[in-house]
C-alpha cells in the first residue's frame, strides 16, 4: 500500500512538473512569437517608408525632412495643454510645404475615420488645409484639403 502511495505521489510530482515545463515553454514561445511580430512590423515598415520617399519623389515632392516633431495645444477647462505629433514627412513642391502621412491597407483610405482624424488634427497643428496622404499598397500620392 505504501509503495502505490509513493508512485501516485511520484506521478502527481512528474505531472506537475511537467504542466510546469509545458506552460514555461509556452510562455517562451509567446515571447519570441511577439519579438518576431515586433520585427516583422518594423521592417514592413522600413520597407514602406522606402517606398512612400520614391512614390513622392515621382510625384515631384523634395523630402525636407523626416519624423518631425510639431507642438500642438488646445484648452481644456480655459487650461492650456500641449501635445506632440510626428509626421512622417515633410515635403515641398512647386514651393509650397505640405505635411505627408503615409499610409497602408484600408487606413490609406480617406474614408477611415481614424486617418481623417489624424489628418485633421496634422492640418490643424501645422496651420495648413492641405496634407499629403500617401497609400503605398497603391501606390498613390493624395493632395488632401479640409474645406
Amino acid at each position: 500500500m505504501n509503495n502505490i502511495l509513493n508512485l501516485l505521489e511520484n506521478n502527481n510530482i512528474k505531472l506537475i512538473v511537467l504542466v510546469t515545463i509545458i506552460l514555461i515553454f509556452g510562455w517562451f514561445l509567446r515571447k519570441i512569437y511577439k519579438i518576431l511580430l515586433f520585427f516583422y512590423i518594423k521592417l514592413r515598415g522600413k520597407l514602406g517608408e522606402k517606398k512612400a520617399i520614391n512614390l513622392l519623389k515621382n510625384h515631384g515632392y523634395q523630402i525636407i525632412d523626416q519624423q518631425i516633431t510639431l507642438k500642438g495645444s488646445l484648452l481644456n477647462n480655459n487650461v492650456p495643454q500641449y501635445y506632440f505629433i510626428r509626421p512622417d514627412y515633410l515635403v515641398k513642391k512647386d514651393n509650397e510645404f505640405y505635411i505627408a502621412e503615409v499610409k497602408t491597407g484600408k487606413s490609406a483610405s480617406i474614408q477611415n475615420i481614424s486617418t481623417r482624424r489624424q489628418l485633421l488634427e496634422y492640418t490643424k497643428v501645422y496651420n495648413s488645409k492641405k496634407i499629403i496622404l500617401i497609400d503605398v499598397k497603391e501606390k498613390t500620392v493624395n493632395l488632401i484639403e479640409f474645406t
